[in-house]
């Protein structure tokens, strides 16, 4: 180790000297596991170096080391005259030993403890000089180091700061953009850059400082000439300061080889990889947007929980007026459209993972129709659009398909017609058999659709220039009827005249006649409507799990309309405690919830009523609506599934099964 001498080392050893009242003292370094003599008083540096013994015992401890009479010792050789010695090691911050400091006598004695003291002072400001010179001889050997591969890279090396200003380039660099290397350091790197816009070049700045990345780009030269480059950017530290150290290497033949390659893509196995690629980019796009959706929904129905469960609450208040049942009416109608909205995202997910499931049955077609009209009309008479239902089949005429998809699919159909119609229009659903299939058909009296937007009336997303407009919508509800008609076997398609409306169609094969079928029948089956609590039961206790507060507020009160008491807990670990408690009839639980969610805990609480006679019913109640979340819930251990927004009538039905309460 090449240290200039400095008169700080010598100091420090003779005011050892002095404040151990030796007549010798020595500072011994390490360097590359070699050690030397820095420093001595009272003693020839070449006398004393031979005994490397003494200096690595010491070296080897951790504190101040006496050794009161060396003869006394016969691990170290005798040295002539000396018989006492102390030292301490020299170990910095990162436990690197550096060197020792020893005192010697010619008499056998030992150190008081203000000595000693005072030697563990000295020591540290040794160390930290010692450090301070082996830090400077690394970051010369580390600027020796930069400056040479700064030179010999073949590709143009510029390094900048945060702010994009030129710190240090290299000779290639400077070739490259034509610029010399004092213009250059005067620079940023928005001078030459042309592949990015400014604030898209201070991301891509701040993203590199910290992650490494390889990129393409486009340089321009001095002269204006515009050329492709691959950039090598990885965040690097000199002098204490972090910088970007950037390797450009000039790709022009490469993207005129790619784009040559491109115009002639002849061979078959390029072609294939080409196709894979495609193939592979585009499944990864529809996971990450599957992904997206679930995450969408989960998010939304958790308001949504609380925004259509309160409006529900407020109708059921009988102190409440007229004037405010209408008021929290209109807020269900609003979440329900909001709710409708999310499951749209979520089908159109289930789609495009191949995850839609269909229950197929036996379906009337005139019920269905009837149903459809029925949950649409409210609609059509806040718009002045009227409804006009024909219909030429028998009114016991069947078809096999989902019947909860089938109106769906018509309500869709209808709420178009209604919402792209004309003032004072009309609406005609009609119903005709084909040969042996049957279609329905949905005709409105509005403005048509263009020629030349026709081939793009079932793409997602799409809502041919309707973005932004007062009608609402996502735009991906025709794209899932299609999805839904064909995977139940059917058609779907449309004519329209641009400036005479449109029709749009579903065909389906006729099924059988349905022996029990009252003809003529239009009305709906009303909605169930929660029922008052019986009063001559015994009241149920209920344990809900639930990390979010609005809803906690929200399912307490319903529980509490419903005539069940409840405890609340906001963690899966604590549902577990209270579950053992064993004075709960059932659970309510969450499965999101934070320490541990709604399927460990009742995986441990399923696991501990094991032998018992005891099983205590336990329901979901979540905001996952995805595919597979019920399976998932019944896998762990629960007995039941409720979805979020909770209808409070289908709550108050699962908990009639299983805490076995009669109507």
């Amino acid at each position: 180790m090449n240290i200039s001498s400095e008169v700080a080392f010598d100091n420090l050893v003779e005011l050892v000297v002095h404040i151990c009242e030796t007549p010798i003292a020595a500072l011994s370094l390490l360097d590359n596991d070699r050690s030397y003599l820095r420093s001595a008083v009272g003693l020839d540096i070449c006398d004393i170096s031979q005994h490397d013994s003494l200096f690595e015992y010491i070296s080897q401890q951790n504190r101040v080391t006496v050794i009161e009479d060396i003869q006394q010792h016969s691990s170290f050789p005798n040295i002539a005259g000396i018989r006492f010695c102390a030292g301490i090691p020299l170990i910095d911050s990162a436990n690197r030993r550096l060197g020792v400091l020893c005192v010697f006598d010619t008499i056998p004695r030992g150190l008081n403890s203000t000595q000693i003291k005072a030697l563990n002072t000295l020591t540290k400001q040794l160390t930290d000089i010692v450090g301070m010179q082996f830090t400077l001889k690394n970051l010369e050997h580390e600027k020796k180091k930069y400056a040479a591969l700064l030179q010999i890279s073949g590709d143009g090396v510029h390094i900048f700061d945060r702010a994009g200003k030129v710190i240090d380039v290299n000779e290639k660099f400077c070739e490259m953009l034509g610029y010399t290397r004092q213009e250059l350091l005067a620079m940023n790197v928005a001078d030459w850059d042309a592949g990015f816009s400014p604030d898209s070049l201070k991301d891509k700045v701040q993203q590199t400082f910290h992650t490494p990345e390889i990129f393409d780009t486009k340089h321009r030269r001095k002269n204006g000439h515009i050329f492709d480059v691959e950039i090598s950017a990885q965040p690097v530290w000199i002098d204490n300061q972090l910088y970007l150290w950037n390797a450009s290497r000039d790709i022009t033949v490469r993207k005129q080889v790619e784009a040559a390659r491109e115009r002639l893509i002849k061979e078959s196995k390029e072609h294939e990889q080409v196709l894979q690629k495609a193939k592979d980019a585009a499944e990864a796009a529809n996971r990450a947007k599957s992904e997206f959706l679930v995450n969408v929904s989960h998010e939304l129905r958790t308001p949504l929980n609380a925004i259509l469960g309160f409006a529900q609450l407020m109708q059921m208040d009988e102190k409440l007026d007229d004037r405010s049942k209408q008021q929290a009416q209109k807020i269900e109608q609003a979440g329900l459209l909001l709710l409708n909205q999310v499951n749209d995202l979520i089908d159109l997910g289930r789609i495009e993972s191949g995850k839609l499931q269909l229950n197929i049955e036996t379906v009337t077609i005139d019920q269905a129709m009837n149903d459809s009209i029925k949950l649409v009309e409210s609609m059509a008479e806040k718009q002045e659009i009227g409804i006009i239902y024909q219909s030429s089949v028998n009114e016991a005429v069947t078809i096999q398909a989902d019947a909860s998809r089938l109106r769906q699919i018509l309500i869709n159909l209808l709420s178009n017609a209604i919402k792209y119609n004309r003032p004072q229009g009309s609406v005609t659903l009609a119903c005709q058999i084909r040969a042996d299939r049957i279609r329905l058909s949905v005709t409105d009296t509005g403005t048509g659709i263009p020629i030349s937007l026709q081939n793009r009336i079932f793409t997602s997303f799409d809502r041919l220039g309707k973005e932004g407009g007062a009608i609402e919508g996502t735009g991906i509800g025709l794209t899932i009827c299609k999805n839904i008609v064909e995977a139940m076997g059917g058609n779907i398609g449309f004519e329209s005249i641009d400036g005479q409306g449109s029709t749009f169609w579903v065909e389906f094969a006729i099924g059988t006649a349905v022996s029990n079928f009252t003809p003529g029948r239009t009305d709906l089956s009303p909605p169930e409507t929660p029922q008052q609590p019986i009063p001559e039961r015994a009241v149920r206790h209920i344990l809900l799990a639930e990390d979010n507060p609005v809803n906690q507020m929200f399912a307490c009160a319903v529980l509490d309309k419903l005539g069940y008491t409840v405890d609340v807990v906001e963690t899966g670990a604590k549902a577990v405690k209270a579950a053992h408690t064993g004075i709960y009839d059932l659970v309510l639980m969450d499965c999101l919830m934070p320490e541990m969610d709604g399927y460990e805990a009742t995986r441990i609480i399923r696991q501990a009523e094991t032998g018992g006679e005891r099983r205590i019913p336990i329901v979901a109640m979540t905001a996952n609506a995805m595919e597979g979340n019920r399976e998932a819930c019944l896998a762990s251990g629960m007995d039941d599934y409720i979805t979020k927004p909770v209808d409070i009538a289908l709550l108050q039905k699962v908990l009639n099964r299983w805490l076995k309460i009669e109507k």
